[in-house]
């Protein structure tokens, strides 16, 4: 038989590994609490630094709205003036207490994706130096990726493609921003032509829209768009496509004047609407919240027609 001692001995060691199993166990809880608390933390920081820089943000838009209700408001300048200059407006006021990086484009400063038919859109493409057979297949594959049917056009790409590549098939529906277009068929490094694109509804300003956007409008030859570059370059306000009409020859002069109607639903001497996009951030480290607002005009006065804001 074991004597008592031995007994006392044996337990007091077992009871001893019990304890520092414990011990051990309650440091690891602790450590997980510990780490489970500062994630918490962490979002919770990260949740009230997004809020800050959405409150920032929206200040800024009330900011940009009572800087163009000023612009408009000066009688000293013509309205459509002040319009048309709105953008240089925002960017004198760019270090003045806005607080957020603000740019502002004219809606019609590039072709409307979601309007624009195949041909407008691939003369656009090969006014910018694309091949004929490669601008007809990439504007086949936009409309197949907006279009709500699943069968492509000659030149484009529906779901079957997508899927055997691997990627995201066709949303068929319009898109919702510059960046989708990008996961069209052919445009996964097209960042010249996507530039060419916007998704904004708003008639071409002749004064703005780059060069292969004018080359999509209807009537327009190599002598139109020559004469348009020059009257640019000369810094001479395009406010009636008629301006051109005593500097074609007759057959560029024909071709425009049969397109006059169709034109008119097309183009525009001062935009339709601006796209101003306020960018705020807050934090450390930083969150950034970006706002952006669509404003158009109605005499002296602006209204905002869209607001989207965004982590």
């Amino acid at each position: 038989m074991r004597s008592s001692g031995r007994i006392s001995s044996e337990r007091r060691g077992f009871a001893l590994i019990v304890i520092l199993w414990l011990i051990v166990a309650m440091a690891a809880i602790g450590l997980d609490d510990t780490a489970t608390t500062q994630d918490s933390l962490a979002t919770a920081q990260n949740r009230m630094n997004i809020i800050r820089a959405t409150w920032h943000a929206e200040g800024c838009g009330e900011v940009a709205r009572a800087v163009t209700d000023a612009a408009l408001g000066d009688t000293l300048v013509a309205a459509s003036a002040a319009w048309d200059t709105l953008d240089r407006t925002f960017a004198d006021v760019q270090g003045e207490q806005l607080g957020c990086a603000i740019s502002a484009r004219a809606a019609g400063d590039r072709l409307d994706v979601n309007e624009a038919n195949t041909d407008a859109i691939s003369a656009t493409f090969v006014a910018a130096g694309v091949g004929t057979d490669r601008a007809d297949s990439l504007a086949d594959a936009i409309a197949d990726w907006r279009d709500a049917d699943s069968i492509p056009r000659p030149s484009g790409a529906e779901i079957g493609w997508y899927r055997r590549a691997g990627r995201l098939p066709p949303f068929n529906h319009q898109f919702d921003d510059e960046n989708e277009i990008r996961l069209v068929r052919g445009f996964e490094s097209a960042d010249s032509l996507i530039a060419l694109l916007g998704v904004e509804p708003g008639k071409i300003v002749l004064d703005r829209a780059p060069i292969p956007v004018i080359a999509s409008l209807p009537g327009m030859t190599a002598e139109s768009i020559a004469r348009i570059a020059e009257m640019r370059w000369r810094k001479e306000p395009i406010t009636d496509i008629r301006t051109l009409e005593p500097y074609l020859s007759a057959d560029s002069r024909t071709k425009l004047e049969s397109a006059f109607q169709e034109l008119a639903n097309l183009i525009a001497s001062e935009p339709d609407a601006w796209i101003v996009r306020l960018t705020s951030t807050a934090g450390t480290p930083p969150v950034t919240v970006v706002e952006e607002l669509r404003l158009v005009r109605a005499g002296r006065r602006a209204g905002i027609t869209r607001a989207k804001i965004w982590p």
